[in-house]
């Protein structure tokens, strides 16, 4: 009999049908966008391009993005790479905790606490922390413009584990899953190595 995760009461989830990651993804290995947003040094368009292009060739079909990559840069970019290419034959992926705003600052100054200046050639987008309800619903609608789709496969919650941030910034996260519509389909917690507190586990999951 399958556990369920820790703070799921299985009231919850009386009625909804709940799916593990090996019914969605389309195979073992997956294509991580970061780079793409320009992570440690500056990455021309060809490139970029043509890394997303050689992935497809090589039979990869699902691809993992988040706005916090660079800004908003690789979800742009993997959204030129992908356009016209059956929106069936592949599973896209990110995140919200983080919103993209229309002000912009100096990229090498963000204060990223452990990331560093790992974007830093990223976008001069100033990039907010946002948990709440309001920011997780416009975060995905942003990203589904930047990746020029209609609908998200899965919602990961990006670098929830309390040694990362306080567990004051998360509350308003609680019982998110009961208002995520529209693109996305899953949201669940994305898990972090190797960190205390972030488990890895589901704590919704759900079709809508």
């Amino acid at each position: 009999m399958r556990r369920l995760p820790r703070g799921v009461n299985k009231s919850e989830l009386k009625g909804k049908h709940t799916m593990s990651l090996k019914d969605i993804l389309p195979g073992k290995l997956g294509f991580g966008a970061a780079p793409l947003g320009n992570m440690f040094r500056d990455i021309p368009e060809e490139e970029a391009r043509a890394t997303v292009e050689a992935a497809w060739n090589d039979g990869i079909r699902y691809f993992d993005n988040a706005p916090f990559y660079g800004a908003g840069l690789a979800e742009i970019r993997m959204g030129h790479a992908l356009a016209g290419r059956p929106r069936d034959q592949y599973v896209i992926s990110t995140k919200v905790g983080r919103v993209i705003l229309a002000e912009i600052e100096d990229a090498s100054t963000r204060d990223l606490g452990e990331k560093g200046d790992v974007f830093k050639y990223g976008l001069p987008n100033k990039i907010e922390n946002d948990y709440s309800a309001e920011a997780t619903l416009r975060s995905i609608e942003d990203s589904l413009k930047r990746l020029q789709t209609d609908h998200i496969e899965i919602v990961w919650v990006h670098d929830v584990a309390q040694d990362f941030y306080a567990r004051g910034q998360l509350q308003g996260f609680q019982g998110m899953a009961r208002h995520v519509d529209g693109g996305a389909r899953r949201l669940l917690p994305a898990p972090r190595r190797n960190v205390s507190g972030s488990g890895g586990r589901a704590r919704h999951a759900r079709d809508q």
